[in-house]
């Protein structure tokens, strides 16, 4: 049950429980038996909202949202034309995530690509998960039966950056080298370039980290709900970091084969 109350601007909701936290899977170049050519199309043009199409819906979508009671301050926000959009028609390439004419301005929930997958201790492909799940969210139908007409409320991906990228192949290269190192049984500290390897990782991961912190909270101080989608583990660091600057309590929904909660891996920090 939700509880709605108005104080001078201010709208409490009491009782929401639930939280989710999305980070990339590691290893992802592609969903191995499932190809989007071979999903049905309707006659509309886009694909019918099936459990895949919806997964990938609500990994997208899905938002760090604090549990117990929070507080969600009225800023006022600019209202999407949508009177020229036709939602059972052919997604615009042109246009943001699922093909939505939103913008930055007048989406209620942003979404912060951060394309990084330097701490991956098995295969890459995580820091490309955000350009390919935008481009493969045009074939998703916006239509769902359990949450109608959900997506006027708002939703827009932020580009990916390009300098985050630049640095996330680069210091990539150098984890691989690093981590091929420790493989073979030797230690770290017998020699200098790898201790100067490890050392830039980590502070390079620590930089990422301040960087996702500085873009999620300049959207929560606007009044966006905000999304982060990555990425390798370490990519939902800075929003905790700035959810909890703005919320006293809030929870985390972890969904993984492991618990991945150790202090450091293999050297990494943040890995």
């Amino acid at each position: 049950m939700r509880e709605l109350k108005e104080v001078e601007g201010v709208e409490e909701v009491e009782g929401v429980e639930g939280v989710e936290e999305v980070e990339g899977v590691e290893g992802v170049e592609g969903v191995e038996g499932y190809d989007l050519r071979q999903t049905s199309t309707s006659s509309t043009g886009r694909r019918p909202l099936n459990y895949i199409n919806r997964l990938l819906f609500y990994l997208t979508c899905s938002v760090l949202i604090t549990t117990g009671a929070f507080t969600l301050i009225n800023i006022p926000r600019m209202i999407a034309d949508l009177s020229r959009f036709d939602p059972n028609g052919v997604s615009v390439a042109n246009n943001n995530v699922f093909g939505l004419p939103f913008t930055e301005e007048n989406a209620e929930l942003i979404i912060i690509a951060v394309p990084w997958e330097v701490t991956v201790s098995y295969k890459g492909g995580t820091a490309r998960a955000p350009e390919y799940i935008l481009k493969a969210s045009l074939q998703v139908d916006l239509y769902d039966s359990q949450f109608q007409n959900s997506w006027k409320k708002g939703i827009y991906m932020l580009p990916v950056d390009k300098k985050i990228l630049l640095k996330n192949d680069y210091l990539r290269k150098e984890n691989e080298l690093y981590l091929n190192f420790i493989n073979t049984g030797e230690k770290v500290e017998t020699n200098k370039f790898m201790c100067k390897t490890l050392k830039e990782v980590n502070e390079g991961c620590t930089i990422m980290t301040e960087w996702v912190y500085t873009q999620c909270i300049e959207q929560l101080n606007k009044g966006k709900k905000v999304g982060v989608l990555g990425g390798d583990h370490s990519t939902a660091y800075g929003l905790i970091k700035a959810l909890s600057e703005k919320h006293e309590q809030f929870g985390i929904l972890q969904i993984d084969a492991h618990c991945d909660l150790r202090k450091s891996y293999e050297g990494l920090q943040n890995s």
